[in-house]
């Protein structure tokens, strides 16, 4: 299926995301909170579903950029430490997003586990207060070219993150892709 998301209905496509996942959810999102109002970050509605999906063995990758890191990854290190490191914050190396092209930085929102997709102009910091657009699918064609895009942007980041990234998505579509682009490259 796929289908239109607008606002408030991400929040309900997020949780489904996350408690339909099995071995992992990626969170491919810039922007968690503003630089201005730090303390108004909102991503705190879905830990339940993540300690759920950590304790199911579900890995849980956040992809933010620079600015966001250190507040994410202080945010989830007790999460981090009690279930075993399966949770992980990155953000995207700066060769990428600074010198990949002429000064392109990393702007898409994609939320993601072994088979349903969200792409959408939703940053984790809008979901109450702005008006966005996504398109949800759990179609494998459709799937696979998020996978393909993402894919490609992962492997493009430091060797050590690769791995994490390989074993996380091992017997996965998105694994085997990543898989494909290194024999390829």
């Amino acid at each position: 299926m796929t289908e239109i998301v607008t606002n408030n209905d991400h929040i309900d496509v997020l949780h489904k995301i996350i408690n339909n996942a099995e071995k992992f959810v990626i969170f491919a999102c810039p922007f968690w909170y503003t630089q201005e109002h730090p303390e108004e970050a909102v991503f705190s509605v879905f830990d339940h579903d993540i300690e759920q999906a950590l304790s199911r063995g579900v890995d849980i990758l956040f992809i933010c950029n620079q600015d966001f890191i250190e507040r994410l990854q202080t945010y989830y290190r007790s999460l981090y430490i009690k279930y075993n490191k399966k949770i992980k914050v990155y953000s995207l190396d700066d060769f990428y997003t600074y010198s990949y092209s002429t000064n392109l930085n990393f702007h898409g929102k994609i939320y993601i586990n072994e088979c349903d997709s969200l792409i959408t102009s939703q940053n984790i910091t809008g979901l109450s207060r702005s008006l966005d657009i996504g398109v949800y699918t759990d179609e494998p064609e459709l799937y696979i070219e998020v996978v393909a895009w993402l894919g490609e942007l992962l492997c493009r980041g430091e060797f050590y993150k690769q791995i994490q990234f390989e074993n996380m998505m091992k017997g996965t579509l998105f694994g085997d892709y990543i898989q494909w682009y290194r024999n390829q490259h």
